[in-house]
């Protein structure tokens, strides 16, 4: 007998409906979320792409471990730091382009290529000077080190190095920490190895009154406590109410309170509390602890924390596994976390695979509840505040030179020269010049110490003293314009959604009937997206792929582009996979893109599999 004949079935007109969130986790057969994507973030539960990027510099000394923004009277500055060591750019906050660079690494300060820094600002001083504090860590191979870095201060409006911070009057005693510092104002803390947990006194980090000796009388204030049993690796201010000022730290297996208990109690211990919140928990990486809206969020060994009162997991079923199986354990210490408050999120940076370096990030929405990820490399950044961009450091177009510090000859190098080496012929091109450092791009050779080096005309000249290697990065204003702007090219970031799987066969379009083997055929779709700002239509082409397999196993198929762009109502095509997924794509200079209601005209396919 002849199979039976399945009975005809209309075309249906329906809205295309994914979840928000992009799944990774699981199989893509079996999710409602959106199924892969690139450069796509979810706003009302619509899918929108991310903002562009634009270099500010493009030859800061790299990598760049944190950065500290300032703003002061219309002066915007920021300060960079690197294993070499601290530099400030001032920059134009119109246009997101740097005036220049000033060096304030202190002196005889050693590069290390496992520093990770922490820095904060607070007024310190009897003339309530703006001051700057840090300190680099060399525990970016290893969180649990104990190796101690010294912390260093300066007026955060100076452009001269910084200095010691000494914790005895007579100043022979360096304040040195393996964990980091945090201003929780008046009081700038340090932390480290052991459960130290160590203050300052109120506006007095460094000075002749002995800022951090613990004794009587107008040092009071000042304390040294071990209260884990673990090295602290971070800490944040915390609002503390009455209690106040208060702060967290985390240690590798615990979170603890510190909070000022007022100024009477009799000995100096008793004006600090320290609570512990939470002894079982992990921390992933030190820079991986973030603040939200007074909610902190970070990654543990093996999951996702959240602290608002209680320390609680934060639930991920969507790319959980993605994350740790593709981290890169042995660099787990670079992990950082940047917020972009304006579409709520929280981005985790990481290293996946062989990379050494963060290459990848995923996403958490604040507002939306949903998770997604995004390819992209990147060595540090930080939040909007004073200025209204997220600031993101390194990952893409680093430029490696000779660092060439000399003694000046006649004459003045500058960026742009020819400096040819008069012993060895070595032969390069000066990209950044700062005092008597040159970084210079190499095109042949290598300059000996000791030689003479000149310009073409030996207009100037000057005698090597010191031969290094140094790696300059860019520093990139995020969430500007629509495409990559570096120096004076525009390229386009190429970003894309893919649906979940659609299929008649397990009536997943309704009102079919579970159960029907039939192929499902896609006929029509009806495009609603919006340019940038959601003041019209899609101004810049797009495509529409169609892809899909007979079965999960079976390998995918996909079609041709189908383009579109503000002037197609509908694109008209007939393909039928019998699990069909839609890809929306945009890949053109200026493209941009936020999903609406998009619907799609379906119909019964093929009744075979």
């Amino acid at each position: 007998m002849p199979p039976a004949q399945q009975p005809p079935q209309p075309v249906k007109t329906t809205e295309l409906f994914c979840e928000p969130g992009i799944q990774r986790d699981g199989t893509p057969y079996a999710s409602k979320k959106w199924t892969d994507g690139q450069w796509v973030r979810f706003q009302r539960g619509k899918p929108k792409k991310i903002g562009g990027y634009k270099a500010m510099t493009a030859v800061a000394a790299g990598p760049i471990r944190n950065v500290l923004i300032d703003a002061r009277q219309g002066n915007y500055n920021a300060h960079l730091f690197s294993p070499s060591g601290i530099e400030k750019l001032t920059f134009d906050p119109n246009l997101g382009v740097g005036a220049g660079f000033v060096v304030r690494t202190p002196t005889g300060f050693t590069t290390n290529a496992n520093y990770l820094w922490s820095s904060d600002k607070l007024i310190s001083g009897g003339t309530n000077t703006p001051t700057l504090a840090c300190v680099a860590t060399p525990d970016a191979n290893d969180i649990t080190s104990d190796a101690a870095g010294t912390v260093y201060s300066g007026d955060i409006t100076a452009s001269t190095a910084l200095t010691t911070v000494y914790t005895d009057v007579p100043g022979t005693v360096p304040l040195q920490v393996s964990g980091g510092i945090v201003a929780l104002p008046p009081f700038l803390f340090a932390y480290g190895s052991n459960g130290l947990i160590q203050n300052s006194n109120p506006n007095n980090i460094s000075g002749p009154s002995g800022g951090w000796t613990v004794s009587s009388g107008a040092n009071v204030y000042a304390n040294i406590a071990y209260v884990a049993g673990t090295k602290f690796v971070k800490g944040l201010p915390l609002r503390g109410g009455s209690l106040s000022p208060a702060g967290l730290f985390w240690a590798l297996d615990a979170l603890v309170r510190v909070s000022f208990q007022g100024s009477s109690g009799g000995g100096y211990f008793n004006y600090w509390r320290y609570d512990t919140i939470s002894g079982r928990m992990s921390v992933l990486s030190k820079n991986s602890i973030i603040e939200y809206d007074g909610v902190y969020f970070w990654v543990g060994v093996d999951r996702f924390f959240t602290y608002n009162g209680v320390v609680q997991e934060l639930p991920n079923d969507t790319n959980l596994n993605y994350f740790f199986d593709n981290l890169n354990q042995n660099y787990r210490s670079k992990v950082f976390a940047v917020k972009v408050p304006r579409y709520g999120e929280i981005w985790w940076f990481y290293p996946t695979g062989t990379n050494t370096e963060c290459n990848a990030a995923v996403i958490y929405n604040v507002r939306e509840n949903c998770w997604y990820d995004a390819m992209i490399s990147r060595t540090a950044g930080q939040e909007p505040d004073i200025f209204p961009n997220p600031v993101m450091t390194g990952g893409e177009n680093s430029i490696s030179t000779a660092a060439v510090t000399y003694t000046v000859g006649v004459g003045v190098f500058n960026v742009g020269d020819t400096v040819t080496g008069n012993t060895s012929g070595a032969v390069g091109t000066v990209v950044k010049s700062i005092g008597t450092q040159l970084n210079i791009q190499m095109t042949s050779g290598t300059y000996s110490s000791g030689e003479t080096i000149h310009n073409v005309g030996s207009t100037a000249t000057g005698t090597v003293t010191g031969l290094t290697t140094q790696e300059l990065d860019a520093v990139w204003m995020h969430e500007y314009s629509t495409d990559k702007i570096y120096l004076q090219t525009q390229q386009p970031i190429h970003a894309w959604i893919t649906s979940k799987y659609m299929t008649y066969m397990t009536g997943d379009v309704q009102p079919q009937p579970e159960g029907a083997n039939l192929q499902t055929r896609i006929i029509r779709v009806e495009p609603d997206f919006t340019s940038k700002g959601a003041l019209g239509r899609v101004t810049q082409p797009m495509s529409i792929y169609i892809n899909g397999v007979a079965y999960p196993n079976s390998a995918p198929l996909l079609s041709s582009p189908y383009a579109f762009d503000s002037t197609v109502p509908f694109v008209d095509l007939r393909e039928q996979r019998r699990e069909l997924t839609i890809t929306f794509d945009s890949n053109t200079q200026g493209g941009f893109f936020e999903m609406g209601r998009v619907i799609l005209t379906l119909e019964p396919g093929d009744g075979r599999g």
